[in-house]
Parts: structure tokens; C-alpha cells; sequence
């Protein structure tokens, strides 16, 4: 398997009535240690990075014409992907954690969403529950 990478019960990413999906093979969840044992980037190829964080369409409003790293591959399509990261912070910060979470189309009032993902990643619940939260006094809670 591909570490925790929950495919929902009716996952319709690859269905003709889907706007697609950036990523194949399909994967809502991908974790950076997976990405590397298997020789791939959790940002894609340089059409996936451009399709996920980068690609906006032409716009009169915003005065812009179409921003796009790569216009012969870019796979654009509307999709979310949200990447997490857990470090422990200290003399030398720690990663603990790094995944790659993405929508699943399941209908346009059924999908779930990256986020959705990423909150019931055991991996990271796993570490969120072991490590310690710092208290000071003049900054937020950090792990």
C-alpha cells in the first residue's frame, strides 16, 4: 500500500461525470516517506505542481492574463491539495510527518474535501497524541 491512503467507498475521481483528478494513480492521501520510497514527488511532475499551486486561468478582473509553468502538460483541474507538515522543533527541527492530501469527487454534494483527509490521517493522530505541546508565554502552543 501506499501508507494511510484512504480511497472512499465511492470515489468517482476517475468517472466520466468527474472534472478529473491531478494525480494518478488516484491518491487522497500520500505520505512524503511513501513519495520517496516509490521515487516520486509529493508536488507531481511539473505540470501537477503547476496545476496545484500555481495555474490561474485569464482574468479581466484581476488584469492577468493565464499564469502557467508548463501550457503543453499542465493536467489543470479543479481540485484542492493541501500539504501538512509536523516537525519538532528544538537545537535541530525534526521532521516528523509530511502527506499530501487531495478532494475526492463523489457527486457535487457528496465529495470530501483534502481537509477532511488530513484530519482523520491516523499517521497523524499518531503523532499529534505523542508529542508534547511547549507552552510560552508570549506565543501560541507549538509542538
Amino acid at each position: 500500500g501506499m501508507g494511510w491512503a484512504r480511497q472512499p467507498l465511492r470515489c468517482e475521481c476517475n468517472s466520466p461525470s468527474s472534472q478529473g483528478h491531478i494525480y494518478y494513480p488516484i491518491e487522497h492521501a500520500l505520505e512524503h516517506c511513501m513519495a520517496r520510497r516509490y521515487g516520486r514527488s509529493l508536488l507531481g511532475t511539473h505540470a501537477q505542481f503547476c496545476a496545484a499551486y500555481f495555474h490561474t486561468d485569464r482574468s479581466d478582473e484581476a488584469a492577468n492574463a493565464v499564469l502557467c509553468l508548463d501550457p503543453q502538460n499542465c493536467s489543470r483541474k479543479p481540485n484542492v491539495v493541501l500539504l501538512a507538515q509536523l516537525e519538532r522543533i528544538g537545537e535541530i527541527c525534526e521532521e516528523l510527518y509530511l502527506c499530501r492530501f487531495t478532494n475526492c469527487f463523489r457527486g457535487y454534494s457528496d465529495s470530501l474535501h483534502a481537509e477532511a483527509f488530513l484530519m482523520e490521517d491516523p499517521a497523524l493522530l499518531r503523532h499529534l497524541r505523542a508529542q508534547p505541546l511547549r507552552r510560552d508565554l508570549d506565543a501560541p502552543p507549538v509542538l
